[in-house]
């Protein structure tokens, strides 16, 4: 499964953060965070968290409705190009396989020469990896794949070409925690790329649409991180940029585990499912289950990807510090399952009218899918934060570890049973890749720091597994599917959000109060 909706990509080299504060002379470097400590590092944090998911609720809002518009005018092979093209391209694409974005935030000094060797190495490897797109594309035409599957390669792996220009600028802005203006950056990339998208589809530009949105959303982000460099902080280009093939070595040593790590989880964990269904059953199936995918990902864009990206940055400061750690963790948690349990439960109760409300009677064949996909939320954030706490840990065997143990039981299990028994083969390839993964994250985080499975875990699962209960005896008793789609799919809503949080709040009184106080406190005034 991937990130395949053509959006505004959120990968490292993307704006994500506001302007860094005191900079000062090359001599004098910037040292990301070094005075954030004890409560200012928790309100920062949970601030950052708080501008980090408004930007990306926004983001994905104007997405939606955008989407909305743009699926309705196309078909689902239009859509099933767009996927198995976004598969090869993140499987070909060498930048994020490096880890630069990731190792450089780490470093301690920022200065002319780690943004010297930082541009340097990425444009290169964007040169490369342009050239591997070209030579491959002429392999996948003559062999039976669509010529869109090829173009889409081919482009979006030419974007990132407009990516390395300014991702060493978008590294220091992101490196010293500070995210609001940034956001409205993604925020504007994002009107510009899908308005003018919609306007291609009315102009009947069809799969060119799509990738026009990953075009102008590097260009518009770009522009606006270059604005913002030029107006916080311009000392950035009065440093003299130097390349430093030590730092460069070093760079790469320490991003390039973190990197194909994130690889193997983008282009086999999260898209070989696309492979497998675009090559072995059709693309106009790949385009059903796409659009589900796309609907599934709420919990993930909305929350994991929210907190995973905070927490990476408050894990690597905090590392050394055991207890603090431990507190992050157990609350990153907790906010992931809080708040994630819920959404997923609307998901899979309201299915149908979700997607005939967004899609259309037309996409009635993404419901079981979708359904499916839904549950996959469950597990996806303690393995999204397993992940990131791993990489600031430095854990680098660790690392590859859990995403190569996923990608090989998808790639083993999913490609015979697909071959076998079509789409419901790469199905069963995902359930098993997803327990898998399940197992493996869980035995990490609670062998790393002194956090109780039941304290972490029960609760909210045992709320949601009630919750679920009460939505199949009401649906059964009061034939809730007898209500237009959007009333349905309200009830559904509310019932699930009420319940859940009521159950919650009933089965651990004092800890939701707790976290509630400690957020809210950390959020308007960082007090201990």
């Amino acid at each position: 499964m991937s990130d395949r909706e053509p959006e505004v990509p959120s990968s490292g080299y993307l704006p994500r953060s506001v302007p860094v504060g005191p900079i000062g002379n090359e001599e004098e470097s910037v040292a990301a965070g070094t005075a954030l400590t004890g409560a200012h590092l928790a309100h920062v944090a949970v601030r950052s968290t708080l501008w980090v998911g408004l930007g990306t609720y926004a983001n994905q809002i104007i997405g939606f409705a955008a989407v909305l518009i743009i699926t309705r005018l196309l078909g689902p092979e239009v859509f099933g190009y767009f996927a198995l093209g976004t598969f090869w391209s993140s499987l070909i694409n060498l930048r994020p396989k490096v880890g630069l974005h990731y190792a450089a935030i780490r470093e301690a000094r920022t200065d002319g020469t780690l943004l010297g060797t930082y541009l340097t190495v990425d444009v290169f490897v964007a040169i490369l990896s342009m050239i591997l797109s070209l030579l491959v594309a002429l392999v996948l035409w003559p062999i039976g794949y669509a010529r869109e599957v090829s173009v889409t390669l081919v482009v979006l792996v030419t974007f990132e070409c407009l990516a390395a220009t300014f991702a060493p600028l978008s590294m220091v802005l992101e490196k010293d925690f500070h995210l609001s203006r940034l956001t409205v950056v993604s925020v504007l990339a994002s009107i510009v790329a899908y308005s003018t998208a919609i306007a291609m589809v009315f102009m009947g530009m069809g799969i060119r649409a799509l990738l026009a949105i990953n075009g102008l959303s590097m260009v518009v982000s770009g522009m606006g991180i270059l604005w913002m460099c030029w107006r916080r902080c311009p000392q950035l280009f009065t440093w003299r940029w130097q390349f430093s093939g030590d730092l460069a070595r070093h760079l790469l040593r320490r991003g390039i585990p973190i990197g194909l790590s994130l690889t193997t989880l983008s282009a086999v964990v999260n898209q070989f499912d696309n492979f497998l269904i675009g090559t072995f059953v059709g693309y106009s199936v790949l385009g059903y289950y796409d659009r589900a995918y796309r609907i599934a990902t709420w919990p993930h864009l909305l929350l994991t990807l929210v907190v995973g990206r905070v927490a990476f940055v408050t894990f690597a400061k905090v590392k050394e510090d055991r207890p603090r750690l431990t507190h992050a963790v157990r609350l990153s948690l907790w906010l992931l399952l809080a708040l994630g349990i819920p959404i997923v439960l609307v998901l899979f109760f309201g299915a149908r009218s979700i997607v005939s409300v967004l899609y259309g009677p037309a996409w009635l064949a993404s419901v079981p899918f979708l359904q499916f996909l839904a549950l996959y939320a469950f597990v996806w954030p303690i393995v999204n934060l397993s992940f990131w706490l791993s990489a600031a840990l430095g854990h680098s065997r660790v690392v590859i570890t859990l995403t190569s143990i996923q990608a090989a039981v998808l790639v083993i299990v999913g490609t015979p049973l697909t071959i076998w028994l079509g789409v419901t083969g790469t199905l069963i390839g995902v359930a098993a890749t997803m327990a898998t993964a399940l197992l493996v994250s869980v035995q990490y985080i609670f062998s790393q720091l002194p956090l109780s499975l039941r304290e972490v875990f029960v609760a909210p699962y045992l709320a949601g597994a009630l919750t679920a209960a009460v939505l199949i005896g009401l649906t059964e008793r009061f034939n809730l599917d007898q209500f237009s789609p959007l009333l349905h799919l309200t009830i559904v809503g509310m019932l699930c959000l009420g319940v859940f949080f009521a159950l919650l709040y009933v089965l651990r009184p004092a800890e939701t109060v707790d976290r509630i106080r400690y957020v809210w406190q950390r959020l308007v005034a960082g007090t201990p």
